[in-house]
């Protein structure tokens, strides 16, 4: 494993309960939501849908891919992951996105971009 990939996949500083004093010390962020979709019931939307509501109840902007339009592919839900990405503060890690090749690459791509990384749990 690369130094990078060591560092993306260590525990984030932050976790979502510290969401509103986030909010406090940093104002209003926009806040993209990364975890595993492919193979979960329901693609893990309920989890999505969960976590957003938690970001909007802390007062930041929640940026859900399970919001995305269904029937695209595989490349182009990861084209929109990445423009999202592109005008994110911050990224919540979802359980289970150490195991999914696309949040894999979201979060490494975050940490490329300098971005927050907030741990589910």
């Amino acid at each position: 494993m690369s130094p990078e990939m060591a560092h993306v996949t260590c525990r984030a500083e932050l976790t979502l309960e510290s969401l509103k004093q986030l909010r406090k010390d940093a104002g209003k962020l926009t806040i993209y939501i990364s975890g595993p979709m492919t193979g979960h019931r329901h693609f893990n939307h309920p989890e999505f849908f969960r976590i957003e509501e938690m970001i909007q109840d802390a007062g930041h902007i929640p940026l859900n891919p399970a919001r995305n339009p269904k029937g695209l592919t595989y490349d182009q839900y990861m084209k929109l992951s990445f423009s999202d990405l592109f005008v994110s503060n911050a990224v919540v890690r979802l359980k289970g996105w150490m195991e999914s090749k696309g949040a894999l690459a979201e979060v490494f791509a975050a940490h490329s971009l300098g971005l927050m990384l907030i741990d589910e749990e």
